[in-house]
C-alpha cells in the first residue's frame, strides 16, 4: 500500500510562496513546482483550455502517485495542484471539482496518499500592484488575461470562496510560515490516527 501526504498551495502570486518554498528546501521537504508538464503536448490549443487544464490534471495526479511509489521520501509540498484548473480553464473548470474530489478520494482510501490544500490570500489592491509589476517584467503573460483587473478580481473571488484545508495571509511570511508548519504538524498528526 502507497503511504504519502501531499501538501498542495495556491497563491494569487509568488511572493509568499517562493519564501515558503526555500523554507521547506532547507528543511529537508521535497517541492515539487508547477512546470512539470512543459513540452509535453505540443498540440497547437491553448494551455487553458478544457482538454489541456484536464490533461494537467491527470499528470498532476500521475506525478504524485510515482513519487510516492518510486521515492523514499513521504511527504512532499506542491506548488498549484488540479484546483488551479477550476480557476483557470477558459469556461467550465467548474466541472472539475467533483472529477478532483474523487481522484483525491481514491487515492486517500485505496493508496493511502492524503491531500491538504493551502491557500496564500492576498488583498486585491496589492495583488492587482503585485501582477502589474510582473507584467513589466513579463509581458508574455498577457496570453492568459493577466493584464485585465477585472479577471484579477474574478479569480480572487473564486480563491476566496473556495473550501481550503488552510488560508494564509500572503504578506506576513514569518507569521504564515509558522501556522504553516502548525497545520503541516496537525494534518499529519490526524493522520496517523486515522490510519491506526
Amino acid at each position: 500500500m502507497l503511504n504519502g501526504t501531499v501538501v498542495k498551495w495556491f497563491g494569487l502570486k509568488k511572493i509568499l510562496k517562493i519564501f515558503f518554498w526555500i523554507r521547506f528546501s532547507k528543511l529537508g521537504f521535497d517541492v515539487l513546482d508547477e512546470g512539470f508538464m512543459k513540452d509535453e503536448i505540443p498540440l497547437k490549443m491553448h494551455s487553458q483550455s478544457f482538454t489541456m487544464e484536464h490533461q494537467w490534471i491527470s499528470s498532476w495526479f500521475g506525478r504524485i502517485m510515482k513519487k510516492v511509489s518510486y521515492e523514499e521520501k513521504k511527504f512532499y509540498i506542491v506548488d498549484r495542484s488540479p484546483y488551479s484548473s477550476v480557476f483557470y480553464t477558459r469556461g467550465k473548470g467548474k466541472l472539475f471539482v467533483p472529477l478532483i474530489d474523487e481522484l483525491a478520494r481514491e487515492l486517500r482510501e485505496e493508496a493511502n496518499i492524503y491531500i491538504f490544500t493551502v491557500c496564500l490570500q492576498v488583498e486585491k489592491d496589492i495583488l492587482w500592484k503585485r501582477i502589474c509589476e510582473r507584467l513589466e517584467r513579463e509581458p508574455q503573460r498577457k496570453k492568459y488575461g493577466e493584464d485585465s483587473r477585472e479577471w484579477m478580481e474574478k479569480i480572487h473571488d473564486l480563491y476566496s470562496n473556495f473550501n481550503w484545508d488552510l488560508t494564509l495571509p500572503n504578506n506576513e511570511k514569518r507569521e504564515s510560515f509558522e501556522k504553516l508548519i502548525s497545520f503541516i504538524t496537525g494534518a499529519l498528526e490526524k493522520k496517523k490516527i486515522l490510519c491506526k
